[in-house]
């Protein structure tokens, strides 16, 4: 007797309708969805970074100085050490990804996936457009009272607030749209006038 396969069918909240012969039909939440090759992220952007370039121009520049002033021999094997660090660097941080897993966010950093991090839906309280500030800065690092900035460029960022009380930046060139995703998919309506449409600083 031939083996009949399930028909599965997409759902609007990226869920799966399981059915099989002879069987009542099961709801699949997305990130328990038996066919994971067939979800199709809702929302998905990546913000590219000028900074690796930047990086590799001065660093190219103070190794061609640096030949040609330094006498000592140990600028033949540091000059090579310092372009491999600064050039695995820039591409750890040459991008920065934000893409909808079904049941989390997750951002990651660059063509060498080194850094990332995810953020389960259900752990976000509130999702805001604003703007960070210049001590927040560029990269990966945490700052007191402020929390964990994630960002490669610019001052646009995402503040998300957790329901365990941390504070949370995503950088974004996109940050209204993101953010309106986030409070679609978190169950909140979005904001009509963010913070950074309003030009804020930053919302704390």
């Amino acid at each position: 007797k031939r083996q009949e396969l399930p028909r599965v069918s997409e759902e609007p909240n990226g869920g799966q309708l399981v059915q099989l012969a002879g069987a009542p039909a099961m709801h699949v939440h997305a990130s328990q969805c038996p066919f994971p090759d067939s979800f199709q992220p809702s929302y998905d952007h990546t913000q590219h970074s000028p900074l690796p370039w930047l990086a590799f121009g001065i660093t190219g520049a103070c190794l061609v100085i640096a030949a040609f002033v330094a006498t000592a021999p140990e600028w033949i094997y540091i000059g090579p050490i310092c372009i491999v660090l600064v050039t695995l660097i820039g591409f750890c941080f040459s991008s920065l990804r934000v893409v909808d897993e079904a049941d989390s966010l997750v951002a990651r950093f660059g063509a060498i996936p080194l850094f990332r991090k995810r953020i389960a839906y259900s752990d976000i309280a509130s999702a805001v457009a604003t703007q960070i500030c210049v001590i927040d800065g560029w990269g990966i690092h945490w700052t007191p009272l402020r929390g964990w900035t994630y960002n490669v460029w610019g001052f646009g960022c995402v503040l998300l607030q957790l329901n365990n009380g941390n504070k949370l930046r995503i950088g974004s060139d996109e940050p209204s749209e993101l953010a309106a995703f986030l409070q679609k998919r978190i169950g909140r309506n979005p904001d009509i006038g963010t913070a950074y449409e309003k030009g804020e600083a930053d919302v704390d």
